[in-house]
């Protein structure tokens, strides 16, 4: 039996021909990857404006009408995923397929962790045309490698804390996981190794997340934190209000 990967688009849509043909060859590329047969969503020929979304029914249909492949992996982020919530916390399935998505599919990995649909990677479909580390993890994943940081392809890293912790790996956007509070697919992180990202967030916005996610209980328990290089510093993450321990105090470190 062929191994298929279905590619949807849960949230931003296609915008065009061009869009679409760059869309179906990362599509293949990404196949080749993991030695499956790609497969593309009828919404992949629905074109709209940039950074729109179709009708929320049609991305929650065609997201479960991935359910009958192996692999279900989103085009691109953006917005809308947070539309399908409501549909996918409902579903009965036991289980469902590996998942790979990014940004605003937080949402989607939410779903999968609480609805205990099994493993899903944060990984974005446009990594597959770039060097350096978000391609080497995804091709140590595909190839069942796993993955060990390296200076060479990750030279940024900056150790807060240094020490061992081991626990599943939750990844997300740090203002999708705040959002998220509240839902039915907020869950706590006890025991997991949390890594965030996000792009173009303010230090006392990211405070705000962090606060909200703290205060919700979410962060108790945190085994590990990792930020996303070049995205957010924790250094900077709350000094405007004179907190530089905020990181610290939130996941129950005592600063150096």
């Amino acid at each position: 039996m062929v191994t298929t990967c279905y590619f949807t688009c849960p949230s931003w849509v296609i915008e065009g021909p061009e869009d679409r043909a760059r869309i179906h060859a990362q599509a293949a590329r990404g196949s080749a990857l993991f030695g499956v047969r790609p497969v593309l969503s009828p919404l992949c020929d629905r074109f709209g404006p940039a950074e729109t979304w179709l009708p929320a029914a049609d991305r929650a249909a065609d997201l479960v009408a991935g359910f009958a492949h192996d692999l279900v992996w989103s085009c691109r982020g953006g917005h809308g995923a947070i539309h399908l919530l409501p549909a996918l916390m409902a579903r009965s399935e036991t289980r469902a397929p590996l998942l790979l998505c990014y940004s605003d599919g937080t949402v989607l990995h939410a779903c999968w962790r609480a609805k205990g649909w099994g493993e899903s990677w944060y990984a974005s479909l446009g990594a597959i045309e770039q060097a350096g580390r978000a391609h080497d993890t995804l091709a140590r994943l595909a190839r069942g490698q796993g993955y060990r940081r390296e200076r060479a392809i990750d030279p940024g890293v900056v150790t807060l804390h240094p020490g061992y912790a081991r626990g599943p790996l939750v990844v997300g956007c740090l203002s999708v996981l705040a959002w998220l509070v509240g839902s039915a697919a907020a869950r706590p992180l006890r025991g997991c190794v949390l890594a965030i990202e996000d792009i173009d967030i303010t230090p006392f916005n990211a405070d705000y997340c962090l606060a909200q996610l703290h205060h919700a209980g979410l962060l108790d328990g945190v085994a590990a934190y990792k930020k996303e290089r070049g995205y957010i510093d924790p250094s900077k993450v709350g000094a405007r209000r004179r907190n530089p321990g905020l990181i610290d105090k939130l996941l129950g470190r005592k600063p150096p």
